[in-house]
């Protein structure tokens, strides 16, 4: 079983590479401005409370959800999440607080294992 912060930064990693374009073919596309609304309204949830949420919206896109079970499954480490130049993805324009609320979620290098407990 994954960790929240697995959870987040599985979702980070896939959100930030688009594998074949999944948010598109899953559908997902359709429901992020949901998503962005629901991070918004969950800045101060617990990591748990808020994986648990991202789940939940996860699971209405089947394609999406295998594909960031399968990252997360690979043991994603939170400092290979950290973007360090935009790869141009267009959802990314359009939707650009995800990456930084997500990735301020997950813990930095030396600290300690969540940051939202």
């Amino acid at each position: 079983m994954m960790t929240p912060e697995e959870i987040i930064a599985a979702f980070l990693q896939v959100w930030e590479n688009n594998p074949d374009k999944i948010f598109e073919k899953s559908g997902a596309v359709n429901g992020l401005e949901r998503l962005n609304k629901l991070l918004a309204q969950s800045l101060n949830d617990s990591n748990e409370d808020f994986a648990s949420k991202l789940g939940e919206w996860c699971q209405e896109y089947p394609e999406l959800t295998t594909v960031v079970v399968a990252a997360g499954e690979r043991k994603v480490k939170p400092e290979h999440n950290i973007s360090t130049q935009d790869n141009g993805n267009i959802l990314h324009n359009e939707y650009p607080e995800i990456s930084p609320t997500l990735r301020n979620r997950l813990p930095k290098i030396g600290e300690g294992k969540t940051r939202h407990e």
